[in-house]
């Protein structure tokens, strides 16, 4: 079993132009279910989650995290930046250490 406090799943780069940007939903689906079907989940209600792209640099949003559970879910944001980013560099080593910038999503 997976614990929302342990770091699990993929490191996300996107490429975005600079400017304000926005969180408000989410949706997933994921295959393999028990029968081949495949399962979807979708947040009940939008959230505002705001962050800001400057030209040239990488922002490190921090890890989020969705708990989906019976129907509901938890969106967290935990700073991370100790597995996170020599995650990123490991993978990215074009990034120089000095163009991120951290800006942790208000959880």
């Amino acid at each position: 079993m997976v614990s929302e406090t342990e770091p699990c799943g993929r490191l996300a780069v996107i490429e975005l132009r600079a400017g304000e940007y926005e969180f408000y939903s989410w949706h997933g689906e994921s295959g393999g279910a028990p029968g081949g079907f495949t399962m979807s989940a979708r947040a009940r209600q939008d959230f505002s989650k705001r962050f800001t792209v400057r030209a040239g640099r990488a922002v490190y949003l921090g890890n989020i995290h969705f708990a989906v559970r019976g129907g509901s879910f938890r969106m967290s944001v935990a700073d991370r930046q100790d597995w996170d980013l020599p995650l990123l560099r490991s993978k990215h080593p074009n990034i120089a250490n000095d163009k991120v910038v951290v800006a942790i999503l208000s959880d």
